[in-house]
């Protein structure tokens, strides 16, 4: 599932794909303030966490499922998926989090 572009309820946006990120660059993006969070998961909308509920997500949801190469299997995680997260920057220089589903 390849991601090319990003878009909410207003069409696309324009935005470029940065670098894959780890546990830990995700910290350090949360440790310099808020970010946005996207979950894209194939035949569903994109799913757009704002910032100001960024801590409460990453905790309860994305850092538990985000993809280790030492957890390799669907069964290494809970409820059997995990997230591959990569930084996009959006046109007005705006960084967030694109998380990608698979499952």
């Amino acid at each position: 599932m390849p991601l090319d572009n990003l878009w909410n309820n207003d069409g696309p946006l324009e935005a470029v794909k940065g670098r894959q990120l780890s546990k830990d660059d995700i910290k350090g993006l949360l440790r310099l303030g808020p970010v946005s969070f996207v979950v894209v998961d194939t035949g569903h909308p994109m799913r757009w966490i704002a910032a100001k509920g960024c801590f409460d997500f990453w905790k309860s949801e994305a850092e538990v499922h985000l993809h280790e190469i030492a957890r390799r299997y669907y069964s290494d995680y809970p409820e059997e998926y995990f997230y591959f997260a990569h930084e996009w920057i959006l046109g007005d220089g705006v960084r967030i989090v694109v998380l990608e589903k698979h499952h």
